[in-house]
């Protein structure tokens, strides 16, 4: 298949394009910069805060466009913002009241860090560890409040994720979030993730497709987990990781390839496009 025809290659990064120790491997940025010189328009489609993936981009030499925050915030790659859907305050503070005695951990995810509880301050989940490329974890920003303090907070807020490793609990919050009339969606077994309605991944690629004045037909997308789905149904090529799990795969009617531990987007683009790397 000629590399002419695909004009953009949206990544989620975890999970998929990064490995589980969240590193972009050598033989991956090398099959990304492949692609790059070849013409084909390169995204981070991702869930985490735009700090993050911006950061990786610039510490492995990769100019694309970033879609953060699960499609929420889209940058174009002049660092120019193409598309926002915030949460407004009102959802956000309808989340705070339902998570006050659940006992579950949460942050806030403004575009530069994350906000938490002081309740929260000791749990492992709350550092910066792995939100960041190595040495770079200081220009993620943190921030801890009291629980009525979280509720006057001026930041814009793009995503809440919410995680417990108590499956049945994390159904019915989720089942709550519905009947509250709360979109959500999921990125991993334990967590729930809260956006705008408008800021998925569906909505973050269609802002890049615009830019770029191409369609859905033009777009590669690589995923594994449920806030995958939306892009993934949409794009004329999409590929779903190994290490994604069986529901998710039927769900995606994608093209399954390797384990995102086993450099499975790279190897997938180097065997489709005949890539000599």
């Amino acid at each position: 298949m000629a590399t002419n025809k695909i004009k953009l290659a949206a990544f989620d990064m975890d999970g998929t394009l990064l490995n589980d120790k969240k590193e972009i491997t050598p033989k991956t940025e090398k099959v990304l910069k492949e692609l790059q010189k070849q013409g084909v328009e390169l995204a981070f489609i991702t869930g985490r805060v735009y700090v993050s993936p911006y950061y990786y981009a610039k510490v492995h030499g990769l100019d694309l466009m970033i879609a953060a925050t699960n499609g929420s915030h889209v940058v174009d790659k002049n660092g120019n913002v193409i598309y926002e859907a915030k949460l407004d305050k009102e959802t956000v503070n309808k989340v705070l009241d339902l998570l006050k005695d659940t006992g579950f951990y949460f942050h806030l995810y403004p575009i530069d860090g994350l906000i938490t509880s002081e309740e929260n301050s000791s749990n492992p989940l709350s550092e910066i560890h792995g939100r960041m490329p190595e040495g770079y974890e200081d220009k993620m920003r943190r921030v801890i409040l009291p629980y009525d303090e979280l509720y006057k907070i001026d930041d814009d807020i793009y995503k809440i994720i919410i995680i417990t490793d108590d499956n049945e609990a994390r159904l019915k919050f989720r089942e709550l979030l519905d009947k509250e009339g709360i979109f959500n969606s999921s990125s991993w077994h334990n967590n729930i993730e809260i956006t705008s309605f408008k800021g998925t991944k569906k909505y973050g690629v269609e802002a890049m497709l615009k830019n770029l004045e191409i369609s859905w037909d033009d777009v590669w997308a690589f995923g594994d987990n449920e806030n995958d789905l939306p892009m993934l149904h949409l794009a004329g090529h999409p590929f779903i990781m190994g290490n994604a799990t069986d529901e998710i795969k039927k769900e995606s009617r994608a093209t399954v390839v390797g384990d995102n531990d086993e450099e499975g987007v790279a190897n997938a683009l180097i065997k489709e496009f005949n890539l000599n790397c």
